[in-house]
């Protein structure tokens, strides 16, 4: 599927989480995701890039998985001193 999109001009393109308004940006070239620190409206919609709008994580979830063509994982980081997740950290590596 990731040639497929390479093939179409796509190399790259956003994807919008309804649920939690987060931003993903994503790699066809290198086989990366990850969450983007902008906005909808300043950084999204100005950037001119195409996007896909998913309801939630696991709908963007299961495009990747077949993107990809296997089952991915959402990697985070904590915050060694809050033990929260950091905002920006999540990412999908294609292995």
């Amino acid at each position: 599927m990731i040639k497929d999109d390479i093939k179409r001009g796509r190399n790259a393109e956003y994807a919008y989480i309804v649920q939690t308004q987060e931003i993903w940006f994503i790699d066809y070239i290198i086989g990366i995701a990850f969450n983007a620190p902008i906005d909808f409206r300043d950084g999204l919609l100005k950037s001119g890039r195409p996007y896909k709008e998913f309801n939630d994580i696991k709908d963007f979830q299961d495009y990747m998985d077949d993107t990809f063509g296997h089952e991915i994982d959402i990697e985070s980081s904590l915050d060694p001193t809050t033990m929260q997740e950091q905002t920006y950290s999540k990412r999908i590596i294609r292995y």
